[in-house]
C-alpha cells in the first residue's frame, strides 16, 4: 500500500508543470518515465523516454530506459534498437550489452547473444552471469566444450547454476 502511494506521489509530483518558466529538461523526461514506469504505465513511460531522447539525441540513459521498456512490453527489435544507441553513446555499458542479449536470446539469435555476452565479459571479467549465458548459448549452437568452459568460469566465480550446468552436460 505504501509503494502504491509512493508511486502516486511520483507521478504526481513529476506531472506537474514547473513553477519557474524554463521548458522541461530531457532528465524531468526521464524522471516522469521512471515514475510512469513503476506505475505500470509503459506507453506513458515510452512516450516520456522518447520526449528525452527528442531534447538530447545522445541520452543513453534514456535509451536505456526505455529499451528496458521495450523488452517488458516485448517489442524486441525496437529494444535491440535503444540497446545499440545505449550502446554507441556509453560504449562500456555491460548491463546494455547483457540485456541486449537477453533479447537476441527471445529472437533465437544465439550467435548474437554469444557476440553481446562476450562484450559483457570483456567490460566486467569477474561477473559470473554472462559466461554462465555464453555457455547456455554455447550448448545451443553445438559448441559443448566452449559451454564447459564457459560454466567452469561462472561456476568458479561462484554461480551454482553453472556448477549443476557442468554436472549435467560435461563429462
Amino acid at each position: 500500500m505504501k509503494r502504491f502511494f509512493f508511486i502516486q506521489f511520483l507521478i504526481i509530483f513529476y506531472s506537474l508543470p514547473s513553477f519557474s518558466q524554463q521548458e522541461n529538461t530531457p532528465e524531468d523526461f526521464v524522471n516522469t518515465g521512471l515514475a510512469k514506469y513503476l506505475a505500470e504505465n509503459f506507453e506513458g513511460a515510452i512516450n516520456d523516454f522518447s520526449r528525452a531522447i527528442k531534447l538530447k539525441s545522445d541520452y543513453a540513459d534514456a535509451y536505456y530506459q526505455r529499451a528496458l521498456v521495450k523488452q517488458e512490453l516485448q517489442d524486441f527489435q525496437g529494444a535491440i534498437e535503444d540497446y545499440s544507441k545505449t550502446i554507441e553513446y556509453r560504449p562500456n555499458d555491460v548491463d546494455a550489452y547483457y540485456y541486449r542479449a537477453n533479447v537476441k536470446v527471445e529472437l533465437k539469435d544465439y550467435v548474437g547473444a554469444i557476440y553481446d555476452f562476450t562484450m559483457a565479459i570483456g567490460i566486467k571479467p569477474k561477473e559470473p552471469e554472462p559466461y554462465l549465458q555464453r555457455g547456455n548459448m554455447k550448448l545451443l549452437t553445438k559448441d559443448s566444450k566452449g559451454a564447459c568452459t564457459d560454466w567452469a568460469i561462472a561456476a568458479g566465480l561462484g554461480n551454482t547454476d553453472a556448477k549443476n550446468a557442468i554436472k549435467k552436460n560435461c563429462k
